[in-house]
């Protein structure tokens, strides 16, 4: 279940998406994944898996739900909560408990983001982990949060990672892009993306290029994402602040604005560009989809260290460190020009492909635990009702 998929922009959706056609490309495994009646989700959005664009997820449309979840009589129901697609509905919030005491469904929760939600959307969201069979958190500090706040929690929490939502692009020309981005053959690209709102921190970054210029490092920054559709008018006004922020330091012509643009080209643009610069308020974590993208595209990235940061990205090849919330636009300046050795002496930092399928795994042994404990009629009846999920 997802409220969202391409082309809905929002992250969770992108997530789904890749995730549900890795996990449908393994033997023995079926996905359906069912999302939104909405005419920009794409029906090959998780090919080879399977797209049911037909779900509203208001409380009154919860036996619609459950007749199309008995249409496939899955082995397992995954929920992906919060998505703009869910439009806020009580349906959804409802559904782990109706599933899994009406049709005895084991259902895995993945919790996207519940520290930064309001009070209302985290009662929503404890609720649905309490009624879920395992609950999936995307980074250590989301996980530590849920259990104090429901310590049976801990019983069936666990801690998995953000993949990235930019697959590799093949046959990419690196010249070809940078000419066509305006880049000089001495230029450094650096690239910035995710959807635009002011977590993004993208003022900073627009700050510390002006410090490398004014320091005679011949940078250029690409920023590639459009406004945040799930707080509108607040990214709107901050994209105009960052436009004339730039304007001021006089940067015109030095910034490209890519705006929302297919996968393919944010993959080009990532392999076009020298170093990724993402900052996150509360420190880079395993749950940032930007990040992912960017370590998989081999590119070098600085990003902020904090608590929501894990010891294993602590220790991350290829990540040049600030402090979250104390840096200034010297400190990226500096960091900056750190991640340009990297990528010098090395062409391009390693790749980081191993974490796709390292996830692949982790989900397909998480069912496999939840679904060992339906009981036997249900297996026995599910059979003939059609294809496994």
């Amino acid at each position: 279940m997802s409220g969202s998929l391409p082309d809905i922009r929002c992250g969770i959706g992108d997530y789904t998406a890749r995730l549900a056609a890795q996990l449908a490309r393994r033997p023995g495994v079926s996905v359906c994944v069912l999302t939104s009646q909405n005419d920009r989700i794409r029906l090959d959005a998780a090919a080879p898996a399977e797209v049911v664009s037909q779900a509203r997820w208001g409380v009154a449309d919860l036996p619609e739900l459950l007749r199309v979840i008995d249409r496939y009589a899955p082995d397992v129901m995954h929920i992906q909560y919060p998505a703009v697609g869910y439009g806020r509905r009580l349906g959804i919030v409802l559904l782990p408990l109706v599933a899994r005491r009406l049709r005895r469904l084991p259902t895995v929760l993945t919790i996207h983001e519940r520290r930064e939600r309001r009070w209302a959307a985290r009662f929503a969201i404890n609720f649905m982990a309490l009624a879920s069979t395992k609950v999936v958190t995307l980074d250590p500090v989301e996980t530590a949060s849920l259990v104090q706040a429901i310590p049976q929690m801990s019983r069936k929490v666990v801690t998995g990672r953000m993949i990235s939502t930019i697959a590799l692009a093949a046959n990419v020309d690196r010249s070809a892009w940078r000419t066509r981005l305006g880049a000089a053959a001495d230029d450094f690209i650096l690239v910035t993306f995710g959807l635009i709102h002011p977590r993004r921190r993208v003022e900073d970054i627009i700050d510390a290029v002006a410090e490398l210029r004014r320091l005679n490092v011949r940078v250029r920054l690409l920023v590639v994402g459009g406004e945040a559709e799930y707080d509108p008018d607040i990214a709107r006004a901050y994209s105009l602040q960052l436009r004339d922020r730039a304007h001021s330091l006089g940067l015109d012509g030095v910034i490209d604005w890519m705006d929302h643009v297919a996968a393919d080209e944010v993959s080009a643009c990532l392999q076009s560009a020298d170093v990724a610069v993402l900052l996150y308020p509360e420190g880079a974590s395993d749950r940032n989809t930007t990040l992912r993208a960017a370590l998989e595209h081999g590119l070098p990235v600085v990003t902020t260290i904090g608590a929501a940061t894990s010891d294993s990205l602590r220790h991350q090849v290829g990540i040049i460190y600030v402090s979250a919330g104390r840096y200034t636009a010297a400190d990226l300046a500096q960091a900056v020009r750190k991640a340009l050795t990297i990528g010098s002496d090395a062409t391009r930092a390693a790749t980081d492909k191993s974490n796709l399928d390292q996830q692949v795994d982790f989900h397909l042994d998480l069912y496999d635990s939840v679904a060992q404990r339906r009981t036997p009629d249900r297996r026995s009846n599910a059979s003939l009702k059609g294809p496994n999920q």
